[in-house]
């Protein structure tokens, strides 16, 4: 406590690893927990199943009921988005989640999204779009542009996927990787996409990021119709919902 009574928090940056660390060693010790609930309404924090435990989820978890302040950082492609007609992106509607449902009122959220953002470039950027800003979570939206080099960018797309998601765990920070939604570009053959997404799925199995698929969440959907706007077609408003809708869903965040 501080003199004035307010809560002290100490920085995260001192000691990242230390703080990975002792989440692991609970996640262990927690692994039969019972489900948590959040004292914001009904809007409630989910217990994890063993997989979830594994790719970092419960991590997630135990940050959210933990008072330390938390700062949240979704990077890559912004699929188009453009506030002028959106008005409110998926990033907008998490931090309402955060902040309003889940009364995280000194939570961070930021944002550093470039349109068609490739994991290459972003992998030579990350002090500056990621590192500098100390994330405890980074949500990693991938590009359907990363399709255009078709089979000949698969083991480079691979290789710079790994080594970006390496280096935010020796960060001290949790990945989570969001498969694009089912949208290519004009240029991009279904089939060249769907071969990026199974190397996400790859890569977020073979480390400890979260995988939030969005690509095989939007292929359920019945219809996309008032989804998607423009040309080529994007995530509207109720797209950037739905959007927000699974990753909570996949973090087991929501009144649902």
């Amino acid at each position: 406590m501080t003199a004035d009574g307010s809560q002290f928090y100490t920085l995260a940056s001192g000691s990242r690893r230390r703080r990975r660390f002792l989440l692991l060693q609970q996640q262990e010790e927690e692994s039969a927990a019972s489900s948590h609930t959040s004292s914001a309404g009904d809007f409630r924090i989910a217990s994890s199943t063993a997989a979830e435990d594994r790719n970092g989820v419960l991590l997630v978890r135990d940050m959210l009921e933990d008072a330390a302040p938390r700062t949240w950082l979704f990077t890559g492609d912004t699929l188009g988005f453009d506030a002028r007609k959106s008005k409110r992106g998926w990033v907008e509607f998490f931090s309402d989640a955060i902040k309003v449902e889940l009364q995280r009122r000194l939570d961070v959220v930021l944002d550093t999204s470039v349109r068609d953002s490739l994991v290459s470039t972003l992998r030579r950027n990350a002090d500056w779009r990621i590192l500098r800003f100390q994330p405890d979570v980074v949500f990693l939206m991938l590009s359907p542009r990363e399709a255009a080099a078709a089979e000949t960018g698969h083991k480079r797309f691979q290789i710079d996927l790994t080594k970006l998601v390496e280096r935010l765990e020796e960060e001290g920070t949790v990945a989570a990787l969001c498969t694009p939604p089912t949208i290519a570009g004009p240029d991009d053959p279904p089939e060249d996409l769907a071969a990026y997404i199974e190397i996400i799925r790859e890569v977020a199995a073979r480390t400890d990021a979260i995988l939030i698929d969005h690509w095989q969440h939007w292929r359920q959907a019945n219809s996309l119709t008032g989804l998607l706007d423009g040309s080529p077609a994007r995530p509207n408003f109720a797209g950037h919902q739905k959007l927000a809708g699974h990753l909570l869903k996949t973090l087991g965040i929501g009144s649902h």
